[in-house]
């Protein structure tokens, strides 16, 4: 029988005494309430000095295994548990302060610190630079707890998340590409451009990595059975082979390949995973995160020599300028972040946490520890021990005092408001439940009515409370913003009900919650709502400029044609969700002024916007209506049959609960209606009846009514497609026109001028045409053509016309060719 080496079981004897000392020092740090990286780092060095555990740790450290274990294995589990737990839509919207801060602050930060370092201490520049870089690897974790507690903006903390989840990115591919310049002493010109040139390449080539495999994995899940094994592997198998394809076989940045995964896997949830294997995921991916966290920190306590007071002068110089050069990165990056067009400004308050809650931890631990073949590799693990418990133990543990100096941590009226009522409300279920007691009558009478006088002391306590506070809002601005935060409670219990029904497909249900948070912390934060949250206007503009330039290219067209028709099928079902949400708030605001004592004014208020934001959903839907009629008619459809399916669904549930169905016929039944019920989610089954197809419209204008299939591909290539907005004028009287509009989406409304009057003479809609005279000769236009709605029309001008006509008959005038 043949058994591993011995070291091979020493290294996993050790591996399962550090996680159970990880997990008896968690237990120890919430006693004394001292932070528990620094908790595991003096663990660490008092273990240390026992032999008996010194001496195999020593073994391990200069194996050649260790240094690929913090490499492949807890580097990427603790950036994939980063990325993963990220808001991949507000990403988006944060997207470019992030990246400020992560490239051009990260940068900025390694140039500081390492000028700071080599001009007070010993260190050359290369040695000072490398350190630097080290040490602008941040850890967020303490300061997003604080900013949860607080319930600080939501875009605030995944501004933090994402700027240090890409600034570690980039410490380590930095510190990759500046190691091996390390030996030469100094940097020649044609080193350091190469050097950006590396950085660059690792840096999106890593993204371009992870976001090739994350999409072969998500077709993958959604071509194979829901299964929580095929899921889960498939899932672990694409975070490590992203990560070795992209470092090993690639030669670019794996972590930054692992981020990009962590990001899409995050923002996949229901719609490519099972929901039982996205919770799982969560915890999974967490609880490795931890046991690399510990691991790294017990590590490099034991790695920690006693003799580090001789780096005292070293240790001090590197602490001041590492704090001196965050605060430059973070004051002047946000200054310059405030004036950027469509940012919401970050308050200073908010800006000095981002600053002295910038502490340092496990990357920059593994970091370091990855050195081995170093020669100042003993040094650099003195130095960056000491400037990361520096910011554990002082900037962790005065942050709590620093949020109160700043007044953080004091609640808003608005919040008391809401805490107050969110108490009232629970007081007065609870309230109803007591007589629930009673019944049966083995209850004993004499308790629930002291039960009941001691839920009405209560109920009438904190009633008075909210009135006093009341009182206090001398305007009404406070009582509209806590009406506001009610109201968008009660929209986000409809949409939660309607997801549940299947009412709302998951993306869309996503879309509209997301909405919401963002007026929610709009109203809490700010004391105004946003201008946009669904559809921001300029990237309305934005996508219809570059889909109408994707369509015109050959290679193009058909990917932007049925990219244009599933964002329209999206934009429906998002307007179809708010319009009855948006029903549902002006009946529920009836309610509130027949029932409560809040101002009318105020109701009033409320009410003309929710009555705006209907009219907007309403003429959204009306003019996909009129363009797609066929469309909206397939997408009420399967609603139909997605209600049907949930109502089926719902009795066999019940049926088997009860015992009158055996649970393998009710299994196999239950996943025959998941399959039809994700058959009918989504809008992809109604995109085919968004666009006609063009040999169709060719077919009905008479000069092409005969022509071949190959004939028609011919013509379809000289087709440009046009775009015009309501109420535009595309011909008028006098115009000299040269091409046939073949009428793909919208109305157009014909008109003549007759007594000098317009009269309209004619609509057309999709499927018809005009012009066709003007493929023989110009002509003038005699009437007006004037959008209804927006319209998408191919084009055909007569000289492309004239093209087609001699490819198809080269022996022939075009002008004879098809009369």
């Amino acid at each position: 029988m043949l058994y591993p080496p011995s070291s091979f079981i020493e290294f996993v004897i050790l591996i399962l005494l550090l996680l159970f000392t990880a997990t008896l020092s968690l237990a120890v740090s919430n006693r004394i309430h001292l932070p528990f990286p620094a908790v595991l780092v003096l663990v660490g060095i008092l273990l240390a000095q026992f032999e008996m555990v010194s001496q195999p740790l020593q073994e391990l450290f200069l194996h050649d295994w260790f240094p690929p274990i913090l490499l492949l294995i807890l580097l990427p589990t603790l950036i994939f548990a980063a990325a993963f737990k990220l808001d991949a839509r507000q990403l988006g919207y944060t997207l470019l302060p992030i990246l400020i801060l992560a490239v051009p602050g990260l940068l900025l930060s390694i140039t500081l610190m390492g000028i700071a370092i080599w001009y007070f201490t010993s260190l050359n520049l290369p040695n000072a630079l490398l350190l630097g870089t080290i040490l602008s690897a941040t850890d967020p974790v303490a300061i997003i707890a604080l900013f949860k507690r607080l319930n600080a903006p939501k875009r605030l903390i995944v501004l933090i998340e994402g700027e240090s989840l890409f600034n570690n990115v980039a410490a380590i591919i930095a510190t990759a590409i500046i190691l091996p310049m390390v030996s030469v002493g100094h940097f020649p010109s044609d080193t350091l451009w190469q050097g950006v040139e590396t950085f660059a390449w690792k840096f999106i080539g890593g993204i371009v990595v992870g976001w090739a495999m994350a999409l072969i994995i998500g077709w993958l899940l959604q071509q194979l059975e829901k299964n929580t094994f095929i899921e889960i592997s498939l899932t672990i198998l694409l975070v490590y082979g992203a990560f070795l394809l992209a470092e090993e076989g690639l030669e670019v940045s794996g972590v930054m390949a692992v981020a990009i995964v962590g990001i899409a896997l995050g923002s996949w949830e229901q719609s490519k995973l099972s929901p039982l294997t996205y919770q799982y995921l969560q915890q999974f991916w967490k609880y490795l995160a931890q046991v690399a966290y510990a691991l790294i920190f017990l590590l490099t306590g034991l790695s920690l020599h006693l003799t580090i007071w001789k780096h005292g002068g070293l240790v001090a110089i590197v602490i001041i300028a590492m704090l001196l050069s965050r605060a430059i990165v973070v004051y002047g990056l946000t200054a310059i972040m405030n004036w950027l067009p469509y940012q919401r400004p970050i308050h200073w308050r908010y800006s000095t946490v981002m600053y002295w809650g910038s502490l340092r931890g496990a990357i920059a631990l593994a970091m370091v520890l990855t050195l081995d073949e170093f020669a100042l590799a003993d040094t650099f693990l003195d130095v960056v021990i000491s400037a990361v418990l520096f910011t554990l133990l002082v900037k962790g543990l005065t942050l709590n005092k620093l949020i109160h100096w700043l007044k953080l941590d004091t609640p808003s009226l608005v919040d008391k408001l809401s805490r107050i009522e969110g108490k009232l409300k629970a007081q007065q279920r609870a309230f109803g439940r007591i007589p629930e007691f009673q019944q049966g009558g083995l209850f004993s009478a004499r308790i629930a009515e002291r039960q009941c006088r001691r839920c009405e002391e209560n109920i009438r306590d904190t009633r008075n409370q909210f009135i006093n506070l009341q009182k206090i809002a001398a305007s009404s601005e406070e009582e509209q913003h806590l009406l506001f935060l009610r109201i968008f409670a009660e929209e986000k219990t409809l949409y939660d009900e309607m997801f549940a029904k299947g009412h709302l497909s998951e993306r869309a249900y996503r879309k509209l919650i997301y909405s919401l948070e963002l007026q929610t912390e709009a109203i809490r934060h700010e004391g105004q709502l946003p201008r946009f949250t669904l559809h921001f206007l300029w990237l309305e503009r934005w996508q219809i400029t570059l889909l109408n330039f994707l369509e015109n290219l050959p290679m193009t067209r058909r990917w932007a044609r049925y990219w244009n028709a599933l964002q329209t099928a999206k934009d429906y079902e998002e307007a179809w969700g708010r319009h009855q949400g948006n029903i549902h708030i002006l009946a529920y605001l009836d309610e509130l002024s027949q029932t409560e004592s809040i101002r009318p004014q105020v109701i009033e208020k409320v009410r003309s916007h929710y009555r705006r934001w209907h009219d907007s959903a309403r003429a959204r839907i009306d003019n996909t209506t009129e363009q797609f009629a066929e469309f909206v008619a397939t997408m009420q459809e399967q609603l139909a049959e997605r209600l049907i399916l949930h109502a089926e669904r719902e009795a066999i549930t019940e049926q088997a609960q009860a015992g009158f169905l055996a649970a393998g016929v009710a299994q196999t039944m239950l996943k025959n209606l998941d399959t039809q019920i994700y058959e009918q989610s989504g809008v992809k089954l109604a995109v085919a009846h968004l666009h006609l197809d063009p040999l169709q419209l060719l077919s009905k204008v008479p000069v092409f009514r005969n022509i071949s299939p190959e004939e028609g591909k011919l013509i379809m290539n000289y087709l440009k497609t046009r775009m015009f907005p309501a109420r535009e004028i595309i011909l008028k009287p006098g115009d000299s026109n040269d091409s046939l509009y073949l009428i793909v989406h919208g109305v157009i409304r014909v008109s003549r001028l007759e007594q000098e009057y317009d009269k309209d003479v004619a609509t057309l809609m999709a499927g018809d045409f005009f012009g066709e005279e003007a493929l023989w000769q110009p002509i003038s236009s005699t009437t007006t053509y004037r959008t209804v709605t927006p319209c998408s029309v191919y084009e055909l001008c007569r000289e492309d016309f004239e093209k087609v006509q001699i490819l198809r008959h080269p022996q022939e005038k075009s002008s004879k060719c098809l009369r």
